[in-house]
């Protein structure tokens, strides 16, 4: 963290550098749904607000938090510029269909208003996605035919939530 003007920012050198910094989400509204689409709104970035939670559900990643999302901002003037990359995926895959409000992902999704043109292309392109077998990431060809299968799944569950609730419906 680094001190501007009084206030503290990232300055991870993963996607920061002397030029611009990171402010997450927390620091700049209450941590509530409403707050955080008020404040990407008012950035004109709700797209890419949804994009993030759409992405999320696919991925099972309930590790998102209000300091993992943010915008970058120039350091000289202290002015944002644009959001902050999607990053702290750690969680993924990790079988938890509850996102970090506690919620269904996929529910939250929809009663959200999330699933808009730019996220149905999201889920479209998830799902003529490949994993590919990568020895140095630890992906033998079974991890990689079980994770495309899951994206797949949850990328069309996301599209056709009904079907998703048929699913469930089986496995009881």
């Amino acid at each position: 963290l680094v001190n501007i003007q009084d206030k503290q920012y990232c300055c991870s050198g993963a996607f920061t550098n002397e030029d611009y910094g990171f402010k997450s989400a927390a620091a700049f509204t209450a941590k509530t749904i409403d707050n955080l689409f008020s404040l990407y709104a008012a950035f004109e970035a709700s797209d890419r607000l949804r994009d993030i939670f759409v992405f999320d559900a696919i991925v099972l990643n309930p590790s998102r938090s209000f300091n993992d999302l943010g915008f970058m901002f120039n350091t000289a003037s202290g002015c944002v510029s644009e959001p902050a990359p999607i990053f702290d995926n750690g969680d993924a895959f990790n079988e938890n269909r509850l996102n970090f409000f506690g919620e269904d992902a996929i529910e939250f999704i929809h009663d959200n208003g999330m699933l808009c043109e730019n996220q149905i292309k999201l889920c479209e392109r998830v799902k003529s996605f490949d994993f590919k077998p990568n020895s140095q990431a630890g992906v033998g060809s079974q991890r990689a035919e079980y994770l495309t299968e899951l994206i797949h799944k949850r990328a069309d569950s996301i599209l056709n939530p009904k079907k998703e609730e048929d699913a469930d419906t089986e496995r009881i």
